[in-house]
């Protein structure tokens, strides 16, 4: 049997740890609406969030050009709608019609592999040793609600995982839920964590200072993919959740992991 040198094995575990770290701190794509419930007619700006830490901020970090590959709205006929682009960080979205607009965002895929020299982009033919790779697949959606009945909140816009309101987001209040269900291939998906956090919220250590936690709410989803936020703050909300499968091809990648992120506002 070839023996591993103990050097070796502190580069191996060093390149696991790595790459659990960056799994786990990964960067979230969120959206974030100067307005989540304009009057119809209204031209809405959408900013893009990027980054660890949510802010309501909609300009807090520069997001690249090349960040997300997709952004568009499906409105209160169903049709898709593109949004106008006013820079890499902020989009427009015109409400036409009253109703409801499913915006929603994605970024260009990437794929991540460790080594015993650490984690780099590419697949695990790109690289040398490679250890594990994943594929990210990072996606983002919230509720524009611009008057009018709520017919197509629950409708679906194919996002690979989806968070589907049960409750008009315009009518969230603090003290109170906000039901969801979560989609993976369009079909109800249980036992997935749901981190919800307000902007302002900061994760403190373990000394007493602070919240001691990562998340302002949490839950999981039942047998239907159902389950509810609990809001204790007005303010905007958003809501975290991630689901990892093999990767279609086991040769390139072992991995998918799938980031999404939903925002809101609450009374």
């Amino acid at each position: 049997m070839k023996r591993i040198s103990f050097p070796a094995l502190i580069s191996i575990a060093a390149a696991f740890a790595v790459f659990a770290a960056g799994s786990a701190h990964a960067h979230n794509l969120w959206l974030n609406p100067q307005e989540y419930s304009p009057e119809a007619g209204d031209t809405v700006e959408i900013g893009i969030g990027w980054g660890h830490h949510y802010t309501e901020d909609r300009t807090h970090q520069e997001v690249k050009d090349s960040t997300v590959q997709e952004i568009s709205a499906i409105g209160p006929d169903g049709k898709t709608i593109d949004l106008a682009k006013k820079s890499a960080s902020s989009y427009e979205l015109e409400t036409s019609k009253p109703g409801a607009y499913l915006v929603t965002a994605r970024t260009s895929p990437v794929m991540f592999t460790t080594t015993p020299e650490g984690r780099k982009r590419g697949s695990r033919e790109d690289v040398d040793k490679p250890i594990k790779c994943t594929a990210y697949n990072i996606l983002a959606k919230t509720v524009i609600k611009a008057g009018g009945d709520d017919k197509n909140l629950e409708g679906q816009t194919g996002q690979k995982l989806e968070i589907i309101p049960l409750k008009n987001p315009a009518e969230l209040e603090k003290g109170g839920t906000f039901p969801v269900r979560v989609l993976f291939d369009n079909k109800p998906i249980s036992g997935i964590e749901l981190k919800a956090n307000y902007a302002g919220f900061e994760e403190k250590d373990a000394s007493g200072h602070g919240h001691g936690h990562d998340a302002a709410a949490e839950a999981t989803t039942d047998d239907d993919g159902e389950a509810e936020i609990r809001l204790e703050k007005q303010g905007h909300w958003i809501i975290l959740l991630s689901h990892q499968t093999p990767y279609r091809d086991g040769d390139a990648c072992d991995q998918s992991l799938h980031k999404s992120a939903f925002t809101f506002g609450v009374k």
